[in-house]
């Protein structure tokens, strides 16, 4: 008797509804969980467009650098094919590649510390702060500080006295220092160009040894006699 009672449900339990009321999904909760199945399969179906596409653009990006490969392959062979069978000639474009290279090298073999140490010359109470030099064009651009504007014209002026350097200077800019440094009141921008090398590479140096070599002498006796007329 005592088990049984203690196996019987007690009446507080009979009580205790831990589930509550039982109430029935409405209609707009059944709405939003199919909208939101909807979004699912929509965002998955996006996906797999955009994976589509991206492949498709991945596959025409190949193709396309195949392509690029076979043609300059092409062009490569057909270069190798023109200068064999024809040593002597070199092309317009090449010429003119050679003559810029020749060029650039005289730029380079400037002596610019010649050309720094003429500014510094130059710049007779002028702060220099700044230089910005461009080998290939030959142009040297200056920030200084000056007195006055004077004082600007004069360091020009300098610049451009000294024709063995420098073919032109020119003032491009000037603007008031806010507050004054000192005894300077203005910065100025410069632009000077760098005179020619006194030594200019033949035009010879620019033609490849192969093709001065496949030249008969005769065309280069005819050729030295027409540029001495």
């Amino acid at each position: 008797m005592q088990l049984t009672k203690f196996l019987d449900k007690p009446r507080w339990a009979a009580d205790l509804d831990l589930l509550g009321p039982h109430v029935r999904p409405g209609a707009l909760a059944w709405a939003l969980l199919l909208g939101g199945a909807l979004a699912v399969v929509a965002m998955g179906q996006r996906r797999s467009d955009l994976e589509e596409r991206e492949q498709r653009a991945q596959a025409q990006y190949e193709h396309a650098q195949r392509l690029q490969r076979a043609l300059l392959n092409r062009t490569r062979t057909a270069a190798a094919v023109q200068a064999a069978s024809a040593p002597g000639v070199v092309p317009a474009a090449d010429a003119r590649s050679l003559q810029a290279a020749a060029r650039l090298a005289a730029r380079l073999s400037h002596p610019w510390a010649e050309v720094f140490s003429g500014i510094e010359q130059a710049a007779d109470g002028v702060a220099l702060l700044r230089l910005d030099h461009d080998a290939d064009s030959g142009i040297v651009q200056i920030d200084a500080a000056v007195r006055d504007d004077q004082a600007a014209w004069q360091f020009v002026e300098a610049l451009a006295a000294d024709g063995e350097r420098f073919a032109e200077a020119e003032l491009t800019e000037r603007q008031p220092l806010d507050p004054p440094q000192g005894e300077f009141g203005l910065r100025v921008r410069v632009q000077v160009k760098v005179a020619e090398p006194r030594t200019v590479p033949p035009a010879s140096t620019i033609v490849p040894p192969a093709a001065r070599a496949a030249v008969p002498a005769s065309a280069a006796s005819a050729a030295a006699k027409g540029g001495r007329r």
